[in-house]
Parts: structure tokens; C-alpha cells; sequence
């Protein structure tokens, strides 16, 4: 065994295996629901109607897919050996989601509508005064659900 792959092989034993599957499963999920909306109505299987006014039918897999999305950082923490590693490894498929979506969120985009040919460089979504507190709220939110699956845990165990 190389030094590499003795060292992966601590770090997996120190965390676990559980958990590691636990945010592996949570980064799929926020990567398919933070997607494009053609991507979004092929995961939840429905029309470009779906969610609008005109039908307010929201089809029962994306609900479980917000469920699953707020109760995963907590599981994560449950199942984390400290409480330091049930923060970072809730948040990480929220670092992982925004960097894979760095096209989307991370870099400016040329506005091709109504502006001139060529368009116009807009600011990065993350630098975005509307858009900055919400993504540090959200990210805040995985750590707390990570921190709090992790006493939650503690307190049943009675440790």
C-alpha cells in the first residue's frame, strides 16, 4: 500500500463509511435540484407547466427530494464520529453543488437579450448583493442540521 492510499484509508476509518455515503447521496441531490429547469422537469418527471400558475401541481418526488434535502445534513451529523466532521461533511455537498454549478452560480455570464451584440458581463451569483445572503443562510443551515444530528445523536445516547 502506498503512503497515499494508507492515508485515504485512515481518513475513511477516522470518518466512516456511512456518512461518507450520506453526502455523496446529498451532493447528487442538490446538484440535480439546483440544475436547469429542463433538468429539473426530468428529474421530477413532469411538464414546463409544473409548479406554474397555470398548474400548481408540484409531483410528490420533488417534495420527498425537500425532505430528504433538510433531513440529510442532520442524518450526516447523527452518524459522524465528531462533532467537527458532522459539520464539515454536512456542508460539503453544499461546497461541492456550488462549485459543480460554477458555470451557473461562480462566473459571469453574457447577458445575450436585449443588450448589444456580444452582451454584457453581469456580476458573479455569489457576489450578488441579493443573492449573498441567501447562499450564506443556506450553507448555514447544512452546518446547523450537521451540528444538530450530531447532539441529537449524543443526547439519545446518553454520552
Amino acid at each position: 500500500m502506498s503512503t497515499n492510499q494508507l492515508s485515504l484509508a485512515r481518513a475513511t476509518a477516522r470518518v466512516g463509511v456511512v456518512p461518507l455515503i450520506l453526502v455523496a447521496l446529498q451532493t447528487i441531490l442538490l446538484y440535480l435540484t439546483t440544475g436547469a429547469s429542463s433538468v429539473l422537469n426530468a428529474v421530477y418527471g413532469c411538464s414546463s407547466l409544473c409548479g406554474t400558475d397555470s398548474q400548481r401541481f408540484v409531483p410528490l418526488i420533488a417534495a420527498l427530494f425537500g425532505v430528504a434535502m433538510f433531513a440529510l445534513p442532520a442524518i450526516i451529523g447523527a452518524f459522524s464520529r465528531s462533532w467537527q466532521s458532522a459539520i464539515v461533511l454536512a456542508a460539503l455537498p453544499w461546497w461541492i453543488a456550488v462549485i459543480a454549478h460554477a458555470g451557473t452560480l461562480l462566473a459571469p455570464y453574457i447577458g445575450l437579450g436585449n443588450t448589444a451584440a456580444g452582451g454584457r458581463f453581469d456580476a458573479p451569483f455569489w457576489l450578488s448583493a441579493a443573492h449573498l445572503p441567501l447562499l450564506l443562510a443556506s450553507l448555514a443551515l447544512f452546518t446547523a442540521l450537521g451540528a444538530l444530528g450530531w447532539l441529537a445523536r449524543r443526547a439519545f445516547a446518553g454520552a
